[in-house]
């Protein structure tokens, strides 16, 4: 009988009637689940058994995207969530990688809710402020992407008290953070609008009036 051992299901299964035998094949992991559809699982363990009349294999199978538990019936054993709280981007990601996830899933994000991120590759030297999942998390097949939340050194991060809903200062509060503000005292421009928040609509003259209907309340937040 061959080591069908980490192949899928779907293999190992036909070959072995071909050779005669009887296929028996249940969940390995402690989770005891039906498998179906063969493809998508993998074998981890197999045993044979019977009479050289009527000889039988059964195979122990997890599913292909998961590791082999250490034995039958134990836990699938999934990578840990590194902690990259602290590191900069650049250092943060290849220890997320090197835990088994994807460059492609690993996403970045402002950790303050008024600042926006530079183009990528210019916050290579952001701190990481959050991280999901945390620490220690099991990275199984159900995490679709690892978001870190980052801000500029000049910033530091947030309080933790404060969340996710911590916002730099911005003190004529025209939703521009002040390190990124082109207009610190003048509350009707900002960086979408550097000649002014457009005001009512069909107006030919004022500040950002086209005349087509647009309407400051459709699009902005000032309304």
């Amino acid at each position: 009988m061959p080591d069908f051992t980490g192949d899928s299901l779907d293999v190992a299964f036909p070959k072995s009637r071909r050779k005669g035998f009887t296929v028996l094949y249940h969940d390995a992991s402690d989770r005891k689940r039906e498998v179906t559809a063969r493809s998508l699982w993998k074998v981890c363990f197999q045993v044979t058994g019977g009479s050289p009349e009527e000889p039988i294999v059964d195979f122990g199978v997890v599913r292909r995207e998961e590791p082999c538990p250490e034995a039958e019936g134990a836990a699938v054993p999934w990578r840990k969530m590194p902690d990259v709280v602290g590191l900069t981007w650049r250092a943060a990601v290849p220890k997320v990688t090197a835990a088994g996830v994807p460059e492609r899933k690993v996403h970045a994000e402002a950790a303050y809710l008024n600042d926006t991120l530079p183009r990528e590759g210019e916050y290579d030297d952001w701190q990481v402020c959050r991280q999901d999942p945390v620490s220690g998390a099991p990275l199984t097949d159900e995490v679709y992407t690892v978001t870190l939340a980052l801000s500029s050194p000049d910033h530091g991060c947030p309080d933790p008290d404060r969340g996710r809903d911590a916002y730099l200062p911005d003190g004529d509060d025209d939703g521009d953070p002040d390190y990124l503000d082109p207009y610190p005292r003048d509350r009707n421009r900002t960086r979408l609008y550097p000649n002014g928040i457009p005001h009512g609509s069909g107006d030919s003259g004022g500040s950002g009036g086209s005349g087509d209907g647009w309407r400051v309340c459709r699009h902005t937040r000032w309304c």
